[in-house]
């Protein structure tokens, strides 16, 4: 705090206030922290990074998604497109979510949370048999599919017993 009064516009200071606040507990002041952070240096990934998962742990989705594209645009990786694409998920707009869990999976094709949100993603666009291919890679890739939407992802592509696996 002693920084901030003295440099008022320091981003480091305001984004180490924000972890500091962040190991209290006191959310609503490491909010304000970051946002603090993000005024004074806007390309300050890690802080819009932290913001982001604030608004997502809060269930505000849209300015979650909002502060993962100030992410993106500053320091891509797959895992900021992956959170970009639960963001959209969690707000119904499947067409973005599909777009961000392809580019994470372009960034990382092993990442097994990716395919099996995009699984989830497609089946809502009604896009069954990629739907299912990525269920399937998720599965080899040891995430805990759904065995439901392995179900209905079979019985609506016809898919034999004999060729699930």
């Amino acid at each position: 705090r002693a920084a901030i009064f003295y440099e008022p516009s320091n981003a480091k200071a305001y984004f180490g206030l924000g972890l500091a606040y962040n190991k209290l507990g006191w959310t609503e002041d490491e909010t304000a922290a970051y946002q603090n952070a993000v005024k004074a240096d806007p390309q300050m990934a890690a802080a819009w990074q932290n913001l982001a998962q604030i608004y997502m742990t809060q269930k505000q989705y849209a300015p979650a998604a909002a502060a993962y594209q100030y992410v993106v645009d500053l320091d891509p990786s797959a895992d900021v497109y992956y959170n970009l694409g639960v963001a959209y998920s969690a707000q119904t707009q499947y067409e973005q979510a599909e777009n961000y869990y392809f580019k994470a999976l372009e960034l990382k094709p092993d990442h097994p949370a990716a395919h099996n949100n995009l699984a989830i993603t497609l089946y809502m666009l009604k896009k069954y048999e990629l739907s299912l291919q990525h269920a399937k890679t998720a599965k080899q890739l040891g995430f805990d599919v759904s065995d439901d939407l392995l179900k209905q992802l079979y019985k609506l592509t016809d898919v034999n017993v004999e060729n699930q696996n």
